[in-house]
């Protein structure tokens, strides 16, 4: 009898016990499957946000998920604060076409003479972009 009050008790437990607490979570985008938590040396970073962008409304270009510490205002995301952002891609997706993509909107976001200044900077952070197949991160 003392065992199955102690099952019982058990099962009782699981029942009730939250969900993160005894399984790993993870956040669904689209048919992406992300972590819930991104662990990192300095600690975790739980998902912030997460989005679909779609190209022309119709075509689903990539899925993907911020991480950002909980005591961070999202508004600080883009200040020296730990953040990870990962995307999956839907489509293969040339590295010129990043590039073209980049240099049209710091185009339309600068100066003329600002992006006079930035262009050899914008030039080697273009040289970086890499082509990407479906399924990539």
């Amino acid at each position: 009898m003392k065992q199955i009050i102690c099952l019982a008790t058990f099962l009782i437990i699981l029942i009730v016990t939250p969900l993160p607490l005894w399984a790993s979570t993870t956040v669904e985008v689209a048919g992406f499957e992300f972590d819930g938590v991104h662990e990192t040396s300095r600690g975790e970073l739980p998902v912030r946000g997460q989005a679909l962008l779609r190209y022309m409304v119709f075509i689903k270009a990539y899925a993907g998920v911020l991480y950002l510490p909980d005591d961070v205002d999202s508004d600080k995301a883009l200040g020296p604060v730990p953040r990870r952002l990962e995307l999956a891609y839907f489509h293969a997706i040339p590295a010129e076409d990043f590039a073209r993509a980049t240099a049209k909107k710091m185009a339309e976001n600068v100066t003329d003479a600002e992006l006079v200044e930035l262009s050899a900077q914008l030039e080697a952070f273009n040289n970086l972009y890499r082509d990407v197949q479906p399924g990539d991160r």
